[in-house]
Order: C-alpha cells, then structure tokens, then sequence
C-alpha cells in the first residue's frame, strides 16, 4: 500500500526497562504493534496496556495495535489507519491500492 517502511524490531528504553516494538516510524510518532494469540494471550494484554501507556507517556508516541485477523483479513483497512495516523501526527501519507480488488477506504476530504 505504499506506506513508509518504518523500522523492524526497534528497540527503546521506556519505564525503565528495554521494550521492543514490532515497527516504529522513527521521528513520525507512530508505532504499530502485531499481537499473535501465543505470544500475546490474555496474561499478556495487561502489560501491552502498561507499555503502550508508557510510551505515549514518555515518548510521546501513538501505539496502533493489530492482531492477526486485521493484518490478514482486512489489510487495505489497517493500511488506511497506519496512514491516517501518520497523516494525523503531521507526515502526511498517501496509501496506494494493492490491485484491481483493493478495499482501501475512500481518502477523508
């Protein structure tokens, strides 16, 4: 969908501990994390809320949060969100449609 590639993996020091992000815009203010069902099961979902807390907290940044039906159902929709963010945070991005069936929302405006 055309979206900045963003960094894998990004480490950063938050609440006192190193965390672990699964895609951080870097200088854009957006973050998105993928929660799979193993590694992040109801025990888990409690500390993902910290976390996420923290870092707008002390980083400023919007955490965007999927699981796999979002990513793997319906990946034009979560796209448009990534960008809209992105968009919202001040780096105006424009998704592009994946092929002639596409489900990319409508741009806003």
């Amino acid at each position: 969908h055309g979206l900045p590639a963003g960094t894998a993996q990004a480490r950063n020091r938050v609440d006192g501990r190193w965390i672990r992000a699964d895609r951080v815009y870097e200088g854009r203010g957006v973050r998105v994390e993928l929660d799979g069902r193993l590694a992040h099961g109801d025990a888990r979902r409690g500390d993902d809320t910290w976390r996420d807390n923290a870092v707008r907290i002390e980083l400023g940044d919007l955490t965007l949060r999927y699981v796999w039906e979002h990513v793997a159902r319906s990946p034009c929709r979560t796209a448009a969100q990534v960008a809209a963010a992105l968009t919202a945070r001040g780096h105006p991005t424009t998704p592009t449609t994946c092929g002639p069936t596409c489900a990319l929302p409508p741009a806003p405006g």
